[in-house]
């Protein structure tokens, strides 16, 4: 019963057609005549019993062939690449996964592979059917015979068989009639020289005469001089006498006759079965005109046997020489200008010229004009060059070579002639859509100028008047001068039919430039191979009675344009109707699934499609079955069938999704299985996880897997669904190359040439070395001036025979010195395989020249195409090798196109060795450009022209991204079909769609990455509204933002175009990135959407934000019972988004626990994958964007995920990857410093973090190439960076370190490699990858360590395995960088004696193995005998000089709790010369105090309180900047020249706790009226300072009291310093300039005004109750006080105003004397006594006029105490 077309009966005869069994029941039926292709329903009745079953009916296949002849020898007239082949077009026939699928046979002769008679060649899927380009087989007679096609492969499934089911299907097959004839002999060329060019053949094998002379072709002298060379095909072979000049040897005979003339054969050039040439001389004189010649080939002379060519010689005067002046012999096909022309021996004059001659281009006549005639019988003519364009005349590639002509008009006898070349403008080949429909291939009849456009010139509008169909951002590449390729990107309306028109004024002309200019109209015509789409569906095979449904359907090779759509059901004529209005390529049905009425059904659904190209796709039908229960739906990502290759991994997700009844839901329960195809490991389904990976190598070829996901609900085992999965396999080609792939060779002919095919492959097996199982078959040809022919040896002539081995080679001075390349082609086949070619073409001259050797080492990026053509992206990266067969070469790599080798950015280790890595990028590689690799070697001996350059050679074509499509970002309604775009919703509640349809490429499958960024969460303003310039809801723009990408959140690529998302409050910048099956990426675009609890359509937020993170906490956890990792992802990064902004603090801290929590939690519910580590790095930064709300456990869960994501297989990370997870641990780093940590939990942190990086910046090694630039991740805490080096190049070199951003370290850490680490690889020559990485914090210190932590690791490259390095014997030598800021002064100043190197022993920090060789504030240089993560450490505990600690053991005598010389107590802990210590902390002493004259100069004295200094050391600090300062503003305010050493401090005090005394005032015996000394001296008269003095300490002061002494300058006096500095903007001033020369706000007042001091007298003795020691010293005048000397112990005291009021009060009366001497005197003592006091510790402050002591400290001359 037809389904559609009625009932076909067809009778059942019981007796012969009937077998009964005991189980079954078995008919034979006749299949009736149905009225039309497609698929029946049969109904088999018998009584009241019925069967149906399914049975499709198919059109028979048809065939025609192209061409349909070819020579009995099997030569068509389609050549290429060495081989003659024929092409069948079959219509009706079945897909092709391989040439193992079909069998071809011409007559009884079956087509293998290897050495079969003939083989198909290749194949291409069509519309509706297949063609196929088989090579021919040679026959031993003439006739037709039948080419038969079969399809033998396994067929695909009827569109209504299940999965994996095997179905009998009848073998389809089709015939056509192909005949083969026996070629007639042809002369291919007759070539005359008059002087034969030196060796032994007449013509050169550059194909030219003596002298570099052309020859005339078809040509002859009519003095008959010269010799004529004849090739002949086609004609039996002669036999020839080498040993007597090759000549003609009986019974052999050659003859030629010129009409009725003999010629004579002087020799034969060579002979065989395809083709002879011979040499021919005439002798005798002929009349001018055409001749009928013949040449005859007799093999023997006693037989009848004879082969017979005619063809035409013309007789000319070559004493008669027509020659071109100027302009040449060259002009346009139309309005070319006049020129001149010569013609010797033969004069003329203006009348004779007009009346006897004429002329013609060709055939068309033309006219001449006069100009003079010399008596050296030389005559000069202009001639104006007619229109070519008439019916006969014929362009060839754009030209027209035609003799110009002059003849004679009586006789229409031609005098003499030259070739004339006309150009026509460039005229299209073709001009049609590729196969994907994303491009228009334009190939145009010859060579262009390319309208002067160049590799950065791709606009339309360069070339075309109206670009407006091409849609933006149209781009026009030329690959080569005759083919310009337009890549249509977003919008276009162009179709099939459509024009083109070349804009006349752009200059499109021949590449010479003499054409006129191109305006022709290009007709855009469908592919050449329109390739049928083919339909996948990606829905649920199962859902349940409450569950909603949705179908989306996709091409297997998406469309650039918008598809049509059709849908219809089958079996259910509720279904139906509702189907067939979708146009749309997806299918929704709600809750419940109203429109699939019947429970417990299977529904057929078939969707067809018909894209722009008007290429319409077989009908997809798909089965779905609606349960009656409630059951958990799978679909599959990506969706099934899917077809790849052996040799690449396979990921299969399967995505579970609850049952929307109202049911408990658990964990659901995932099992995988297999029901057809070849048995797979049990290893690839021993998982719980709905993902599974097949590795690369377990799948067979031509293979068909049918794999089964079982899901069940983990607390109901009822409620359980199945899908299958089916993973076909493909077949890859075969892969020729030649020498490595290079594309040319350039070699001398003294040197033997040497060419192999080892790097051909068969790509479904191991590559090289394994045995590839192939055959080899070498052929040679060569342009020889008129014709193509086989490659002969120079010697003998004899044609060149190659075994049929991998390599082959030539002997030296097998091939002679020629213009033209010899073009070498290897045919590499296997089995029935498709065979490949390969053709290199080389050049050989006859010098000396290095033979060069150019091979593709590795690629990234990049594949390898059938011709040989390196196919790489715009940022791939290719490693050459190459090598020269002379020693001494000088290499030098470069490449065309503006493309600079020598940039270090392009050659990225250097272009001079024989590695070369050319690294590609957007800034210098075009998309559809060609670009040439060229490896040039040179010698010094012998010189040129003795010797030159050997040439290699390798092309790059750059491959384009995905053109065409768009990105929208908007709000997704499950079932709108408006098309409407809304970019607004509510926060973790509203799904939004990131949608990229309409992308398209040749090289599939496509791969789509969606990210975004919350505005103001790691992206700036302005930055902001550059991304967001891209339109919601149109076609995206590809334009660069300025956008930090490092801050984007991207989730891991996928197959499906769109990407479903709940996003945190904010504007959200969107983002995608589509990427080709090579990677090649598109821009990144962008679009915006707007997330808010009111948005402008209305709807509010009514729960409460603690609800609607409750919402979205659902979500994530019915995400993780389903194994939704990525999903958990997703979720989580939104919701720490959102919980930053409507959280409280500590609500955000224990939220961010949490989602790290359950993100860990998602990494055992995922295949880990590097795209899926890159995710989860992505949704963790996110959780640890903000340190300060990152609790313990969020830190500890943050290390968790690191480590946990380090076991996922192992692919490349590119830079968002590895900063993102350096960010992860750069914030927990940080939140150390706040947050509270257990000495077991930093341990376990660190161990984590260490293993999670290590793995992640291997994986980010992936594809480098030794010597290569390091690839570098910064955050602010963590910095990590690894490059590929050689053991050899790593020896004794110093590997710097890089530092966190936040380190603030002024130094640089680095890694000395030691001379003996090779012993550790064994190999000096193994490639190592080398990590370092950093740290601002050191988790698990529980000591004092003041460094970042720096590591190294060596891994080797080829299995990213750690090498063990320790106990060597040579130590690295690690220098660190230190941070001692936030040490105390005391530890500060301890810090060099007690630094430790130490490293991480995974439980705690050690120093076993290392030492530290020496130490600044600044860096400390360790050793150590092993490699791991290192830090610079302070033990309190270790011995050092300054501790106060008097250490025998390191021969300390002394310890004052200080490092500073001249104290008594040096700085190396020993007493000091004329000074005694005792005690610990020591006390020391000098009874020679130092004494100055400083102060004995004229000036002003005064005391100035300061405010805004944080500590004394700040002070002391700051003392020398104050000292300049103050000097420079008293030169401005008083003109005179005031420097730093006019400037004296006396002393510093701080407030009411003590004053560190600058300057000696007094004597010992002032000192001992303050108690300061004791009273009594020593035994040599001295007085010695009170311990309790000596060692008190100074404290912080929030005020500071500096008393000073200024000395005057010339030409300027006490009085006018004390007007100046009292002035009342005198102080103001000066304090702004101290303020900004500290970069400090100070205060600054007068506690004691400026007085003005002169040179003193002596001091008075001292008034009451100021007694002097028994010593009767006399009074110290204070001309020896003021100098500042290091360790006063001597207080300061003015005393000049008492010595001056003391003089006036003897004339003055008792009372004034009183009131203006004894009272000040007394108020001044009870001052000191109350702040001067002095300690060991203290730092003086020195003259910076002195000398430097060893400490950098100035010392006085000869100290004294």
């Amino acid at each position: 019963q037809a389904a559609t077309v009625g009932t076909v009966t067809s009778g059942v005869t019981l007796d012969s057609d009937l077998l009964i069994t005991a189980s079954s029941t078995v008919v034979t039926l006749t299949v009736p005549q149905l009225p039309a292709a497609g698929t029946y329903t049969g109904v088999l009745t018998t009584g009241a019993q019925t069967s149906t079953f399914n049975f499709d009916c198919f059109d028979a296949a048809t065939s025609a062939v192209s061409p349909s002849r070819a020579t009995t020898s099997g030569k068509s007239n389609t050549f290429v690449a060495g081989v003659y082949l024929t092409t069948v077009t079959l219509t009706n026939f079945p897909s092709l996964t391989s040439s193992a699928d079909v069998e071809v046979s011409f007559g009884s002769t079956v087509c293998g592979g290897g050495a079969a008679a003939c083989s198909v060649y290749s194949f291409s899927n069509i519309l509706g059917g297949v063609t196929i380009q088989t090579t021919i087989p040679t026959v031993t007679a003439a006739g037709t015979q039948n080419i038969l096609v079969r399809h033998t492969g396994a067929r695909a499934p009827p569109s209504w068989g299940e999965p994996g089911v095997a179905y009998t299907r009848t073998q389809v097959s089709a015939t056509v009639g192909f005949s083969f004839y026996v070629p007639s002999p042809e002369v291919v060329s007759a070539r005359w020289c008059e002087t034969c060019a030196a060796g032994s053949n007449c013509v050169s094998s550059s194909g030219r005469c003596a002298n570099n002379v052309a020859p005339r072709n078809f040509e002859f002298p009519i003095d008959g001089s010269g010799t004529l060379t004849l090739v002949v095909d086609n004609v039996v072979q002669s036999q020839f006498d080498a040993a007597n000049g090759n000549a003609v040897l009986a019974p052999s005979s050659v003859t030629v006759q010129f009409g009725e003339v003999f010629g004579t054969v002087t020799r034969v050039v060579f002979s065989d079965s395809e083709r002879s040439s011979f040499e021919v001389t005439l002798g005798q004189a002929q009349a001018a005109g055409s001749r009928q010649t013949s040449l005859s080939v007799t093999p023997d002379t006693s037989k009848s046997q004879k082969d017979t060519a005619q063809f035409t010689v013309k007789f000319l005067d070559t004493n008669i020489k027509l020659s071109c002046l100027t302009g040449g012999c060259e002009g346009p096909k139309k309005g070319a200008a006049p020129f001149s022309v010569s013609i010797s021996n033969f004069p003329l004059t203006s009348s004779n010229a007009r009346e006897l001659l004429k002329w013609r281009f060709g055939s068309v006549e033309a006219s001449a004009t006069f100009q003079s005639s010399g008596t050296d019988l030389v005559s000069f003519l202009t001639v104006t060059p007619p229109s070519y364009d008439c019916a006969a005349c014929q362009f060839a590639g754009g030209v027209a070579k035609v003799p110009l002509s002059v003849v004679y008009q009586a006789t229409d006898s031609e005098v003499s002639s030259v070739e004339y070349t006309f150009y026509q403008a460039p005229q299209p080949v073709t001009a049609r859509f590729n196969s994907a429909g994303s491009r228009v291939d334009i190939v145009w009849d010859q060579e262009t100028n390319r309208a002067g456009m160049t590799a950065a010139d791709t606009g339309c509008v360069h070339l075309f008047e109206d670009v407006s169909r091409l849609g933006s951002g149209a781009q026009c590449v030329w690959s080569s001068g005759t083919e310009v390729s337009v890549f249509l990107n977003q919008g276009p309306t162009i179709v099939p039919g459509d024009t083109l028109v070349v804009n006349a004024t752009k200059n499109l002309r021949s590449a010479n430039g003499v054409s006129l200019p191109s305006s022709v109209t290009l007709n855009i015509l469908v592919p050449d191979i329109l390739i049928q789409p083919s339909v996948i569906l990606d829905a649920p095979p199962l859902f349940d009675l409450c569950s909603s449904f949705t179908a989306a359907a996709s091409l297997e090779i998406p469309s650039p344009r918008q598809v049509t759509w059709s849908w219809r059901a089958l079996n259910d004529d509720t279904l139906d109707p509702v189907l067939r209005i979708v146009s749309a390529d997806n299918f929704y049905s709600g809750p419940g699934t109203p429109e699939f009425a019947t429970l417990d059904k299977s529904y057929q659904i078939g969707v067809t499609a018909t894209d722009f190209l008007g290429s319409q796709s077989e009908e997809a039908i798909f089965t779905v079955f609606k349960k009656g229960r409630p059951s958990p739906n799978i679909q599959f990502s990506p969706a099934s069938p899917l077809t790849v290759f052996k040799d690449q991994d396979v990921q299969i997700t399967g995505s579970a999704v609850f049952s929307e009844c109202p049911i408990d839901t658990s964990d659901l329960v995932f099992s995988w299985s297999q029901s057809s195809g070849g048995a797979l490991p049990a290893s690839v389904f021993d998982t719980v996880l709905p993902d599974i990976i097949v590795p690369a190598g377990t799948l067979s070829s031509a293979s068909t897997y049918a794999l089964v996901l079982t899901v069940t609900m983990g607390t109901d085992a009822s409620m359980t669904s199945s899908s299958t999965f089916v993973l076909n396999t493909g077949v890859r080609d075969l892969v020729a190359s030649i020498n490595g792939g290079a594309s040319s060779l350039l070699v001398g002919s003294a040197s033997a040439l040497a060419l192999s095919a080892a790097s051909s492959a068969d790509p479904e097996v191991d590559p090289p070395p394994a045995d590839q199982g192939l055959s080899y078959q070498w052929s040679c040809l060569v342009f020889d001036g008129a014709s193509d022919t086989a490659c002969r040896s120079a010697s003998d002539g004899a044609t060149i025979a190659f075994a049929a081995t991998v390599g082959i080679t030539l002997a030296p001075n097998t091939l002679a010195a020629s213009d033209f390349p010899y073009r070498f082609t290897v045919i590499v086949s296997k089995g029935t395989r498709s065979p490949a070619t390969y053709t290199v073409p080389v050049t050989v001259k006859d010098i000396v020249i290095p033979a060069m050797s150019l091979s593709v080492s590795s690629l990234v990026g990049a594949r390898v195409l059938a011709d040989g053509t390196i196919y790489a992206n715009t940022n791939g990266k290719i490693e050459f090798a190459g090598a020269s067969d002379l020693s001494g070469t000088a290499l030098a790599w470069s490449c065309d196109g503006g493309v600079n080798a020598q940039d270090p950015a392009v050659g990225i280790i250097g272009y001079t060795g024989s590695a070369f890595t050319l690294q590609g990028s957007p800034l210098w590689f075009v998309p559809g450009t060609r670009y040439t690799v060229s490896l040039t070697g040179s010698i010094a001996s012998p010189a040129p022209p003795l010797s030159g350059d050997g040439l290699a050679t390798a092309v790059v074509q750059i491959n384009s991204p995905p053109l065409g499509g768009s990105f929208t970002s908007c709000l997704f309604v499950a079932g709108d079909t408006s098309g409407a775009c809304q970019a607004e919703g509510l926060p973790l509640a509203d799904t939004f769609r990131l949608s990229a349809p309409d992308w398209s490429d040749e090289d599939t499958p496509m791969t789509y990455q969606f990210g975004y960024l919350v505005t103001g969460e790691g992206l700036t303003s302005s930055a902001a509204a550059a991304a967001t310039t891209t339109a919601n809801g149109t076609n995206a723009t590809a334009a660069a933002t300025t956008a930090n990408a490092s801050a984007i959140t991207w989730f891991a690529p996928q197959s499906k175009s769109f990407l479903d998302v709940e996003f945190a409050t904010g504007t959200i910048l969107t983002y995608c990135r589509v990427a080709d099956s090579l990677l090649a990426e598109t821009a990144t675009l962008t679009g915006s959407i707007t997330v808010t609890d009111t948005p402008s359509g209305g709807r509010r937020l009514l729960q409460s934000a603690n609800a609607n993170f409750a919402k979205a906490r659902n979500k994530m956890k019915d995400s993780l019972k389903a194994f939704r990792a990525s999903k958990v992802n997703r979720m989580a990064g939104s919701m720490a988004l959102e919980g930053r902004k409507k959280l409280t603090p500590a609500e955000a801290m224990s939220l961010r626990a949490e989602l790290m929590g359950q993100v860990n939690a998602g990494t055992t519910k995922a295949v880990g994958t590097a795209s899926y580590a890159c995710e989860t790095f992505s949704a963790g930064a996110l959780i640890a964007g903000d340190p300060d709300a990152m609790d313990s456990t969020a830190i500890a869960s943050s290390g968790t995920l690191l480590a946990g994501l380090s076991a996922a297989k192992k692919s490349f990370m590119n830079s968002d990857c590895t900063f993102a997870a350096a960010s992860i641990l750069s914030n927990a780093l940080l939140a150390q410093r706040v947050a509270t940590v257990t000495a077991g939990d930093q341990a376990t942190f660190l161990n984590n973090v260490l293993q999670g990086m290590q793995s992640v910046m291997l994986q980010a090694a992936i594809g480098k190439v030794a010597g290569e630039v390091a690839s570098t991740t910064q955050a602010p805490a963590a910095t990590a960076q690894v490059q590929l080096l050689t053991v050899q190049s790593m020896l004794g070199q110093s590997l710097l370190a890089p530092s966190p951003d936040q380190s603030f370290l002024t130094a640089q850490a680095s890694f000395q490699i030691p001379g003996n680490l090779s012993s550790v690889f064994g190999d000096a020559t193994a490639e190592i990858n080398v990590q370092t990485h950093s740290m601002t914090v050191a988790p698990g210190d529980s000591g004092n360590i003041v460094s970042p932590l720096f590591g190294l690791t060596l891994s080797y490259a080829n299995n990213a395995t750690e090498a063990i390095v320790k106990n060597l014997t040579e130590p690295f030598v690690i220098n660190i960088p230190v941070d001692i800021r936030q040490l105390s002064v005391v530890e500060q100043m301890l810090f060099t004696q007690q630094v430790q190197c130490v490293y991480w022993g995974g439980s705690s920090y050690v120093s076993d193995g290392c030492a530290v060789t020496s130490a600044t504030t600044t860096l400390v240089t360790c050793t150590c005998d092993h490699l791991t993560t290192f830090g610079i450490n302070q033990d309190p505990g270790l011995a050092a000089c300054g501790d106060g600690r008097i250490t025998a053991a390191k021969g300390e005598l002394c310890d004052d709790s200080g490092l500073t010389s001249g104290d008594g107590c040096s700085d190396g802990c020993t007493i000091e010369k004329n000074w005694e210590c005792a005690g610990a902390p020591s006390t020391c002493w000098n009874e020679n105090p130092p004494t100055s004259t400083a102060l004995s100069e004229d000036g002003v004295r005064s005391t100035m309180e300061m405010s805004g200094f944080e500590s004394e050391l700040k002070v002391l600090e700051s003392l020398g900047v104050m000292r300049s300062t103050f000097a420079s503003h008293l030169s401005l305010e008083t003109g005179g020249s005031f420097i730093a050493g006019n400037v004296n401090w006396m002393s510093v005090c701080y407030g009411t706790e003590g004053c560190r005394i600058l300057a000696s005032e007094g004597t010992a015996r002032r000192l001992a009226r303050e108690g300061v000394v004791h009273g009594e001296p020593g035994e040599d008269g001295a007085y010695v300072a009170r311990p309790a003095f000596r060692a008190g300490r100074k404290l912080l002061a929030s005020t500071v009291l500096i008393e000073n002494h200024i000395t005057t300058p010339t030409g300027v006096s006490p009085a006018i310093l004390v007007q100046v500095m009292t002035q009342s903007n005198f102080l103001g001033d000066l304090t702004s300039k101290v303020s900004a020369a500290l970069n400090l706000t100070v205060g600054i007042t007068f506690q004691t005004a400026p007085e003005a001091r002169f040179t003193p007298v002596e001091t008075p003795a001292p008034g009451a109750g100021l007694e002097l020691p028994p010593d009767g010293g006399s009074t110290t005048t204070e001309g020896d006080l003021f100098e500042p000397f290091p360790d006063s112990i001597t207080g300061g005291f003015s005393v000049t105003l008492v010595g001056i009021i003391a003089a006036v009060t003897v004339l003055c009366c008792a009372a004034g004397g009183l009131y203006w001497y004894a009272l000040p005197i007394w108020k001044r003592i009870k001052q000191e006594r109350k702040h001067t006091k002095i300690s060991p510790q203290d730092e003086w402050d020195w003259d910076e006029s002195r000398a430097a002591s060893p400490k950098g400290r100035s010392q006085p001359a000869s100290p004294t105490a």
